[in-house]
């Protein structure tokens, strides 16, 4: 009888000894799969020494700048490096001008602000910069400063005219000065064949601010197409921050727009 039992139980405590075997083999066949490590994404190719300029407060004067440099570190040539300023009063100046740089390059940019045609108090402004690298990239950088109260304002910062029809146009130019010795003027100078200023007298308002006017005048009849300006308010020599302001003015002739391609339109 012993053996009998022993014979039945054998087969028994072989199966008991293979559970665990085949818990095991099943636990790692149910465990998830490892996915390999994604790919890193590249690293942008232009990198800056800085990517903020703050100032603070800063002394009258008739532009403030900012310089960002900059160096291609990346194993490809950067291309068409171009700058989108938040404010038109800012002016960047790119070099290489050429918009590409090769591997290791250096290059730098210089931005002003013309302080005239900017309200005083706290500023901050942004400048996307917008690459290839060959992936399209974008980088944006920080201007601040804090303008001084008592500065020259120049209204409005530029002009432009709309003559689609004959007959002559007239925009104002205001030159306000808060300062205890205010602006003289030497002269004024139009780059523009097509545009024409006249300086006002001076005078103060009621709080004492000196007050100067310009009345900018186009003829009846401007070619077709768009025409370009600048218009250079030259001050005596004893002016000793504000030596020239500067409005820029653009002429918008008949058929002007239509001579402008339209956005994502392809030039042949």
């Amino acid at each position: 009888m012993r053996i009998g039992l022993t014979r039945f139980f054998e087969p028994a405590s072989r199966l008991a000894l293979l559970i665990p075997f085949a818990l095991a083999v099943w636990a790692q066949a149910a465990a998830p799969v490892a996915k390999p490590l994604a790919t890193l994404p590249k690293r942008p190719g232009l990198v800056f020494d800085i990517y903020m300029v703050d100032l603070g407060p800063v002394e009258p004067a008739e532009e403030v700048r900012a310089r960002f440099a900059f160096t291609n570190t990346g194993s490809t040539p950067v291309t068409n490096i171009r700058v989108e300023p938040s404010c038109g009063c800012l002016k960047p100046d790119v070099r290489p001008r050429s918009g590409t740089m090769q591997p290791g390059d250096m290059g730098d940019m210089l931005v002003r602000v013309r302080t005239a045609t900017v309200a005083s108090g706290k500023k901050e402004y942004t400048l996307d910069v917008h690459y290839n690298d060959p992936a399209p990239r974008v980088a944006t950088l920080v201007f601040r400063a804090t303008l001084p109260e008592k500065q020259v304002m120049v209204e409005p910062m530029s002009l432009t005219f709309f003559k689609q029809n004959p007959g002559s146009v007239q925009r104002e130019i205001t030159i306000r000065d808060q300062r205890p010795n205010p602006l003289k003027v030497k002269r004024i100078v139009s780059t523009s064949p097509l545009v024409t200023v006249t300086m006002q007298p001076a005078f103060k308002d009621a709080e004492g601010v000196q007050i100067i006017k310009l009345l900018v005048d186009v003829p009846n009849e401007v070619p077709p197409g768009r025409t370009e300006g600048l218009i250079t308010i030259i001050a005596e020599e004893s002016e000793p921050t504000y030596k020239r302001l500067l409005v820029p003015v653009r002429v918008e002739g008949k058929d002007s727009f239509a001579r402008q391609p339209k956005k994502g339109a392809v030039r042949r």
